[in-house]
């Protein structure tokens, strides 16, 4: 028995954290092949200038320096942790209270055989409305409640994930209002905010493929727990199993309680549109959430902090991830390999005439991703380099903004060098070849339907 374990362990899928370390080693390696390159930056715009493309000596990154960069991983990330561990303390205080086992056990009664059907999608398009309007990497922590929500529905690890974090994901990707879309629309030239009715039918879209991809799996592993990718479904403790037919209340308490998941992210959204909220307003909020929750329930200044302090250090693991995810990001950039990689891409592009080039700067966009992950820091390096593409073989530039959005939105949902992926498998405890076995005929249909938008809004001259 312990040596067929001991195989089992051996030969088990590695995990995310070993991925990330092969995938830095790998980058590593590239750095002493990849030839070194770099642009010139505008000093009035702080933007690349396409034509300056020029080769520079050689800057290998050896494991033994990229070893070195994970303290400037994470002191970089200090904001981030901060984030994550101040809305980590509020959801573990949340929980702790029992407001969200009431709330669901009252849902579950009320509806009876339809629970699952009505709370999943309602639960979907809420946090995918959240991810258009004031998503952050932060937003992982749900996960937390998702593992509480499917240990009540008898589902596994993996519909934890697909309820909690794809909608996130799915409305970042194509919301008509995210960060991502206004950053690149400025900087493009184009109106702030317009294209909005395409992007809203494109987020409806998209969310309601969601929606029916995870319901589709959900039905299918409450029907046959055998058919779970994970092995098993989650099953509530001897002596948890919910009675449907006995009535059930739902306290004032409970709800004020759940509502504060969501409060904190409305305000902000409201906030960052109005007023310039930042990172800082939301991490207030999150902790004045704490508090009020605190309130409610009555519990002493001890306990509050234990809760707090509890629900805060469970995501220490999760930050970890996300210095080594900056180390990843910081040899590609440091080696300048990166921008080798952009040069030859968009010269490429550039031969593909107007209909194929808009396709190229979307698949393009799509793969670079998989190498830095965060939008932002791809913007400035992008952004510049198409433009002059686009303008040149008739690509609009509204479609152009587009292209990248929608391109550095859907490889998320699977590049290891995420690190809001990477912590949300270790939340969930799944690992990445079952989550991989479970999201790739999602993303392929995503990529497809994508491509073929983009294409018949080139075609109408849309922008």
């Amino acid at each position: 028995m312990n040596t067929k374990t001991a195989r089992k362990t051996k030969l088990g899928f590695p995990h995310v954290l070993i991925i990330m370390i092969g995938l830095i080693l790998l980058l590593c390696a590239l750095s002493y092949v990849v030839p070194a390159g770099v642009y010139d930056i505008d000093p009035v715009t702080n933007m690349v200038i396409p034509e300056s493309f020029h080769y520079v000596d050689q800057n290998p990154i050896s494991p033994l320096k990229a070893l070195f960069m994970l303290y400037d991983g994470i002191s970089n990330s200090g904001a981030m942790f901060a984030l994550v561990m101040v809305i980590g303390g509020m959801i573990y205080m949340i929980i702790s209270s029992k407001s969200i086992e009431e709330i669901i056990d009252y849902s579950l009664w009320k509806l009876k055989e339809k629970g699952a059907t009505i709370l999943i999608p309602v639960i979907m398009i809420l946090i995918s409305l959240l991810g258009t309007l004031a998503g952050n990497d932060s937003m992982i922590t749900f996960l937390f409640v998702g593992l509480l929500f499917v240990k009540r529905l008898n589902l596994d690890r993996i519909a934890a994930m697909s309820i909690f974090y794809l909608p996130y994901i799915s409305g970042q990707a194509v919301g008509p209002t995210t960060a991502i879309i206004v950053l690149a629309q400025e900087q493009a030239g184009v109106q702030v905010m317009s294209g909005l009715g395409v992007r809203t039918v494109l987020w409806v879209i998209i969310t309601s493929f969601c929606i029916f991809y995870t319901m589709r799996y959900c039905k299918k592993i409450a029907n046959d727990p055998s058919k779970s990718i994970m092995g098993f479904i989650e099953r509530m403790d001897e002596g948890e199993d919910i009675d449907l037919t006995k009535e059930r209340s739902l306290s004032v308490k409970a709800f004020l309680s759940a509502s504060f998941l969501v409060i904190p992210f409305v305000v902000y959204a409201i906030g960052a549109a109005s007023w310039g909220f930042g990172m800082g307003h939301l991490i207030g909020l999150s902790f004045a959430a704490c508090i009020i929750v605190s309130l409610i329930h009555r519990f002493s200044p001890n306990e509050f902090a234990r809760r707090f302090m509890t629900g805060a250090g469970e995501l220490g693991a999760v930050c970890m991830l996300v210095g080594f995810g900056r180390v990843a990001g910081m040899v590609l950039a440091d080696s300048n390999i990166i921008n080798t990689i952009s040069h030859g891409a968009i010269e490429l592009i550039g031969s593909l005439g107007s209909g194929g080039s808009a396709v190229g700067m979307y698949i393009f966009t799509l793969l670079f991703n998989l190498l830095m992950p965060n939008g932002l820091a791809k913007l400035p390096i992008i952004m510049p380099l198409f433009i002059p593409v686009a303008d040149v073989l008739g690509v609009s530039r509204q479609t152009l903004c587009l292209c990248y959005q929608l391109g550095d939105g859907l490889t998320n949902f699977v590049t290891p060098m995420s690190s809001v992926l990477a912590s949300g498998l270790m939340i969930a405890g799944v690992s990445y070849g079952k989550w991989m076995k479970y999201i790739l005929p999602y993303l392929a249909v995503l990529v497809v339907f994508s491509g073929a938008v983009i294409v018949l809004l080139q075609s109408v001259g849309w922008g």
